[in-house]
């Protein structure tokens, strides 16, 4: 018998392997910024510069990117709406040219992600660090061994995102070097084409595309829970596409929405709302305004407990009647909304009146819900 108890317990628990490096992903995601630079260079010293890569180079920066947020992201990871087929094969085109891998797989990841949040299970377990979440995850190989099957059935049955994943390296290179360059060739400069819309845009991406599994799970604010890492920051909004609401969509990740605010920017949730009035698009997912509002509350609720318990004491019963109070309100503003879109759809003799009634019955509930929605905010600040 051993004497000696770590080794006992080592013998019983089996030892996670070591992580193996992926040298294809590690030459290719360091040796691109490094190329993209000496191209640069290159491209500098014997071509005249043409402002107009630079419009090549944004035109590739969105396409990609939407296909990456509005593909990849909340349509296959998430499944928030429905695409047509021509929708789809612009996505899983144009994502291809992002160089993330394809749909099949990067759609595993993520829905491990979201299923095993800052655990040992997260692909890019934000508790692990800041350079492990953003790059160094996709510098090993990956153990899963029963990634594309397990938690993508659905994507497996789907005809455009297998022969996406079977051509997979075919469609990156063809889209994400081969069509820039041409395009590049015809405005006069193959290599400036090649620089511009392919391998600094696809470093650019890149880097864009892991802030949000890093910088999103570190910087902001936890607007709808702290039960995990996510953090809504306007900031990385900007520079994602909208993805930037990180915190918002890990509570609410069935809805085609990450910045769900009017005023939030959110590029990507309003070309979704294009494509769905082009027909292109359907089915979007919204999560109700009720539910995501007593979320908010709640957290705000939460957050002025910990800051100041003792006042919190005082006014806890008032602050939970005025949160009663909002979210029936919100609701109540959500069904008149719902009725009022059914009979403007209507063709019928009384249709008007009805939507006056309707539309006079939204405005006082919505004054209604400013009021409410001011006296909690008093409450709050008269009690800190």
């Amino acid at each position: 018998m051993s004497s000696n108890p770590k080794s006992a317990d080592s013998a019983i628990q089996p030892q996670r392997p070591a992580p193996e490096l992926d040298w294809v992903n590690v030459l290719f995601l360091f040796g691109t910024p490094a190329f993209s630079f000496i191209f640069l260079a290159i491209y500098l010293k014997v071509e005249t510069f043409n402002p107009a890569f630079i419009w090549l180079f944004l035109v590739f920066y969105i396409i990609t990117g939407i296909a990456m947020t509005g593909g990849y992201h909340r349509l296959y990871s998430h499944r928030t709406y429905r695409a047509s087929k021509a929708l789809e094969l612009f996505y899983l085109l144009f994502g291809a040219a992002a160089i993330q891998n394809s749909v099949l797989v990067w759609a595993d990841d993520h829905r491990r992600h979201h299923l095993h949040v800052d655990t040992d299970d997260d692909p890019y377990n934000a508790k692990r660090g800041l350079w492990f979440s953003h790059i160094a995850w996709v510098l090993y190989k990956d153990s899963y061994k029963e990634r594309n099957i397990k938690n993508t059935p659905d994507l497996a049955k789907n005809p455009l995102v297998m022969w996406q994943h079977k051509y997979y390296w075919y469609l990156a290179v063809s889209m994400g070097f081969c069509l820039p360059t041409l395009i590049g060739w015809f405005m006069g400069s193959a290599l400036g084409g090649f620089i511009f819309g392919g391998i600094l845009r696809v470093v650019v991406v890149h880097q864009l595309i892991f802030f949000i599994n890093s910088l999103a799970h570190y910087w902001g604010t936890q607007t709808y829970t702290d039960e995990n890492t996510a953090r809504d920051n306007f900031f990385l909004a900007i520079l994602t596409y909208g993805e930037g609401y990180h915190n918002f969509h890990h509570v609410f990740a069935a809805d085609y929405r990450n910045g769900v605010r009017w005023f939030n920017w959110d590029p990507t949730k309003w070309f979704i709302h294009l494509m769905s009035n082009l027909g292109l698009a359907h089915e979007l997912r919204r999560i109700n305004e009720a539910i995501i509002l007593r979320a908010r509350l709640a957290m705000e609720k939460k957050r002025f407990r910990s800051q100041a318990p003792d006042h919190f004491h005082t006014v806890s019963e008032s602050l939970d009647n005025l949160q009663m109070r909002l979210v029936e309100i919100k609701q109540r503003i959500h069904i008149l909304s719902n009725e009022y879109k059914a009979f403007k759809k209507q063709i019928d003799v009384g249709r008007n009146n009805k939507m006056d009634e309707l539309r006079i019955k939204i405005r006082h509930a919505k004054n209604e819900f400013r009021l409410a929605r001011a006296q909690w905010r008093v409450t709050i600040a008269k009690a800190s």
